[in-house]
C-alpha cells in the first residue's frame, strides 16, 4: 500500500511538467532550464556515482537524484521557485519528494541560493520520513559557502550529513573549488581532511 501511495505521489509530481506546455515545441523548450550533474565519490575502498537532474520552468522545479538519500535509491521531487533581488539575489525552492529503493519514504525539502557581490551561499536540505519506521527518519543537509576569486574560479567550505557514505563524523566538513566554462562546471570537494575518513568528490555539471 505504501509503494502504491509513493508511486502516486511521483506520478503527480511528474505530471506537473506537462501543465501549461504550449503547442509550439520550439518556443516551449526555450522556457526550460535543465542541469545535469554527475558526482563521482572516491571514498575509502569504494567508488560510486551520484547523478542529479534538475529542470526549471518559471515557478516549476523538477528534480531527480540517485544514490543521494541512500545507495541504490532514487528520489523524484517537485517544487516552487521563489527568486528575486538585484545586488543581493536569492532563490528559494521548497519541494516535496518521493523516495524508492533501499530506503522508501517521503520527504519535504528546501534549496537555497544566495549571492552577494562575490560571495556565494548554497544549501539543500530535506527531512526523510522513512516508511520502515520513525526510528529511521533522517535529516540530510549539504551547505556551501564560497567566494568568487576570479570570474571563472571560486572556492569555499562546506558541510554535509548523509547516509550515502557513513563515517565517524555525524556532520562532515570539507573544502571545495570550482571552475566554470560557459555551460560547463567542474567542481572538486575534499571531506574530512587530515583524518582516516577523508574522501573526495568530483562533480561534472552541464546546463542546457
Amino acid at each position: 500500500m505504501r509503494r502504491e501511495f509513493l508511486i502516486g505521489i511521483i506520478a503527480f509530481l511528474l505530471s506537473n511538467s506537462a501543465i501549461g506546455q504550449v503547442s509550439d515545441t520550439v518556443e516551449s523548450s526555450k522556457l526550460w532550464s535543465i542541469t545535469a550533474a554527475a558526482n563521482l565519490y572516491f571514498v575509502p575502498s569504494d567508488f560510486f556515482i551520484l547523478p542529479i537532474v534538475r529542470a526549471d520552468r518559471n515557478w516549476l522545479h523538477l528534480e531527480s537524484r540517485y544514490n543521494y538519500e541512500d545507495r541504490n535509491t532514487v528520489s523524484v521531487w517537485g517544487g516552487y521557485n521563489f527568486e528575486g533581488g538585484k545586488e543581493f539575489t536569492y532563490a528559494l525552492t521548497p519541494m516535496l519528494g518521493g523516495v524508492v529503493g533501499n530506503t522508501d519514504g517521503i520527504a519535504p525539502g528546501l534549496e537555497i541560493t544566495l549571492d552577494y557581490k562575490r560571495f556565494i551561499f548554497y544549501s539543500e536540505s530535506e527531512y526523510l520520513f522513512e516508511f520502515s519506521g520513525s526510528e529511521n527518519h533522517f535529516f540530510y543537509v549539504w551547505t556551501e559557502l564560497g567566494f568568487q576569486i576570479l570570474k571563472p574560479f571560486s572556492a569555499g567550505v562546506l558541510i554535509q550529513r548523509t547516509k550515502a557514505f557513513k563515517s565517524d563524523f555525524e556532520v562532515q566538513r570539507g573544502l571545495w573549488a570550482a571552475y566554470n566554462f560557459k555551460h560547463f562546471t567542474v567542481q572538486g570537494y575534499v571531506f574530512n581532511p587530515f583524518s582516516s575518513d577523508s574522501y573526495g568528490i568530483l562533480s561534472l555539471q552541464y546546463e542546457f
